[in-house]
């Protein structure tokens, strides 16, 4: 379990987390700790599977050569991992970390917010088709997709904040380089 302290993520998890409760999207509370270590331990067991079709999925939707594929992989099975940990103990915050330097500074970044959206949407999709198809008792069932969901939509609502906030940083850097270069301009050019 990751014990990174990060105060900015840390109060963006507040934020977002007083967001989802003023609005009634909590539904399941951090302390239904037996159901989160149940549906983080079937979510493990699913995981390769829900994984090698996503990648499929999502290879062929962006046109990742399939050489890349086996890196997508592992990538996404870190990534998961790391939101686990999150679901199974909501005071582990790695996960959003890791998020917000991908959205602002890494490879996510490269890309528009909605392809990164599209790809967690299916994801979670493919982990909700064998949830439904799991032999459980239908009242566990729905505790456990109810948690998926809450879980999902917090990751998007955090997500999307880390997008946003990265742009607007490279708008700020940019606009400081503009100024720094018309402050800086030969008298001359503004004759």
């Amino acid at each position: 379990m990751s014990q990174t302290r990060e105060p900015l993520v840390e109060q963006q998890v507040a934020r977002v987390r007083a967001y989802m409760e003023g609005c009634g999207l909590v539904v399941v509370p951090d302390s239904a700790v037996e159901l989160r270590r149940r549906l983080v331990g079937i979510l493990e067991r699913l995981t390769p599977e829900v994984v090698e079709e996503w990648t499929r999925i999502v290879g062929g939707a962006f046109a990742i050569p399939e050489v890349q594929w086996p890196e997508v992989r592992d990538w996404m099975s870190s990534a998961l991992q790391r939101w686990f940990r999150h679901i199974q103990n909501p005071a582990d915050v790695e996960t959003y970390l890791y998020l917000r330097n991908h959205a602002r500074r890494g490879f996510i970044s490269h890309f528009p917010a909605s392809r990164f959206l599209a790809s967690q949407m299916r994801l979670v999709h493919l982990f909700e088709e064998r949830l439904e198809r799991e032999a459980l008792p239908a009242e566990d069932r729905v505790a456990l997709l109810r948690l998926l969901r809450q879980e999902f939509e917090e990751r998007i609502l955090h997500v999307t904040d880390f997008f946003v906030a990265g742009r607007e940083e490279d708008l700020r850097e940019q606009e400081a380089s503009y100024r720094q270069a018309v402050d800086n301009a030969p008298a001359a050019i503004f004759r």
